[in-house]
């Protein structure tokens, strides 16, 4: 096959690759979260689920946290562009978690980054399988400024990352 647009044979691999939905108009609407799950939905191929057809691979969409959902959970944020959230894979093992947090909020100090708020993100144990409640991390979501603008901020997260 040759070329075509962004297309090039050259670069094709044997590995499952991506599904991505966007608005170019960068307008929010739930229809790009349903699309999102509907590709989600069509990764059941190469190893993505466990033989016990419940234990998938990982795989998730990403989307942005709405302001007003995380103001209706009662967690003390400034206003939505002040702040920056992200979620925390901990061990289960509290002296081993403790030791990534203190890690991690070293690594804030650093870039002059404050935590606002961290909360235990709620998980429905009855949806993943076997294998993956056995060795299911335990899921933090941490709230982060640098009282600095939404453009020094967002560049102090992605360096932290």
């Amino acid at each position: 096959m040759d070329p075509v647009g962004l297309y090039d044979p050259e670069y094709e691999k044997d590995s499952c690759g991506v599904g991505l939905v966007v608005n170019i108009d960068g307008r929010k609407d739930h229809r790009t979260v349903e699309y999102g799950l509907r590709v989600l939905d069509n990764m059941e191929h190469r190893g993505a689920e466990n033989a016990d057809g419940r234990t998938g691979d990982g795989t998730g969409i990403t989307v942005q946290i709405p302001h007003s959902f995380i103001v209706s959970l009662g967690i003390r944020v400034p206003e939505a562009g002040k702040y920056g959230t992200g979620l925390v894979f901990l061990p289960r093992d509290e002296a081993s978690a403790e030791r990534c947090m203190s890690a991690i909020r070293a690594e804030c100090d650093r870039y002059g980054i404050y935590e606002i708020a961290c909360r235990d993100v709620p998980v429905d144990h009855s949806a993943p399988g076997p294998l993956a409640v056995a060795s299911e991390p335990r899921i933090v979501q941490l709230f982060l400024t640098s009282y600095d603008s939404q453009e020094t901020l967002e560049r102090k997260l992605y360096s932290l990352m």
